[in-house]
């Protein structure tokens, strides 16, 4: 039997509304990211689940936990899970990092794509193995996100359509090790107004 990833995407910051650039800057939900929140975690209530893991950062904790609390699983937190590390540009609009780097890729201390892949990957793994043929819900963040479709597809992660808050990506790991994307970004489950 294969494992099921249920990979979301944190709820909304402000940061994420003032298109700052957050990485591992600890940011916490604004109202419409918890209620987001809430919305998916009522969505998922008649949806079981084996297991959540979340990255360390609160957003994404705050965000699983939200979820997790009709389910009552165990939580783990996995740092591996975490935000891409931006460095510098942390906090600054995608403007302000256009207009002062010209680009992303400029930026000296920024945290590779490969990286970001490799240690969201091995989490994954990690977890599938932990959870043998199961289900398990977990809560990144946007690049972080990207990274694992861009390794399972084999593209840049910049390639790759950024995901929206509390969106849905659903993967499958197969018994041979093999990844498969079932779904992505979805965020149906959230009322129009509460889409990001």
């Amino acid at each position: 039997m294969a494992n099921t990833i249920i990979l979301w995407r944190h709820g909304q910051t402000d940061w994420n509304l003032e298109r700052r650039i957050q990485g591992s800057t600890d940011i916490p939900l604004n109202q419409t990211g918890v209620t987001q929140a809430e919305y998916t975690r009522d969505a998922l209530r008649q949806d079981p689940f084996d297991a959540v893991a979340s990255s360390h950062l609160q957003r994404a904790a705050f965000t699983a936990a939200t979820i997790n609390q009709h389910h009552g699983k165990h939580h783990v937190i996995d740092e591996r899970l975490a935000e891409r590390v931006f460095g510098e540009i942390e906090g600054m609009t995608v403007d302000e990092v256009n207009q002062r780097f010209g680009s992303f890729e400029a930026v000296a201390d920024i945290e590779w794509w490969d990286n970001v892949g490799v240690r969201m990957m091995a989490a994954l793994d990690d977890l599938a193995s932990a959870y043998p043929d199961s289900r398990v819900l977990v809560v990144s963040h946007g690049s972080a996100i990207r990274a694992v479709l861009g390794a399972i597809h084999g593209i840049p992660p910049r390639e790759v359509t950024s995901t929206v808050n509390c969106g849905l990506t659903c993967l499958r790991r197969h018994d041979d090790g093999s990844w498969e994307v079932l779904s992505f970004n979805d965020n149906h489950h959230l009322p129009e107004e509460l889409r990001s």
